[in-house]
């Protein structure tokens, strides 16, 4: 019983060790076509991204999808799937694009230099001892076009880790047709990503 449990602790630990090595090599290959480290500039990587077969792509989407978010500061956490993390990354996008539009209505208030109550837009505030308060509305309204961006990440983000779940784990092969359209998919989630810093 001993030399079993024993094979079996050192089986658990072999197959987890190179677990472990494959996705630390996987990550790393990504971080160096995203960085450029392979010495052959953009186009080395652009070429190399292109002779990847279908499913090759569609894990290269997620995974610089998960680099960048991490970078961004919204990292998946070690025991969430890719179906659990996707909401929670959509969540703070959301907020930020909520956030960066409110930001801009504020400055625009700012420049106007209005020291009178202004009622345009709904987006007005009073100023009082050079402060702009902003009135309830601001907080409240979704402008269309915060609307739509944020309509547009949630489709991207989840059908790109919809196409990626398939992939990996349920073993369905990627149409070599679907791919242009991930991957406008992922240029979307990787513009709102870079927005974010």
């Amino acid at each position: 019983r001993k030399f079993w449990a024993l094979l079996q602790a050192r089986w658990a630990e072999m197959f987890g060790s190179y677990q472990e090595w494959q996705a630390a090599r996987v990550r790393a290959r990504a971080n160096r076509q995203i960085n450029g480290e392979s010495g052959q500039g953009l186009f080395g990587n652009l070429l190399r991204w292109r002779n990847l077969n279908p499913d090759q792509q569609v894990r290269y989407f997620y995974l610089t999808t998960l680099q960048r978010a991490e970078k961004a500061g919204i990292p998946r956490r070690s025991a969430e799937t890719p179906l659990q993390y996707a909401p929670r990354l959509l969540e703070q996008l959301r907020q930020h694009v909520i956030a960066r539009e409110e930001d801009e209505g504020e400055q625009k208030e700012v420049d106007k230099g209005s020291p009178t109550t202004s009622q345009q837009g709904g987006r007005s505030g009073t100023r009082r001892d050079g402060e702009i308060l902003p009135s309830s509305a601001t907080t409240s309204e979704v402008s269309d076009e915060e609307l739509a961006a944020q309509l547009e990440n949630a489709q991207a983000v989840q059908e790109l880790t919809e196409a990626f779940v398939r992939v990996r784990y349920a073993g369905q092969s990627t149409q070599p047709d679907t791919v242009p359209y991930l991957k406008g998919l992922w240029d979307k989630v990787k513009k709102q990503l870079r927005r974010w810093r």
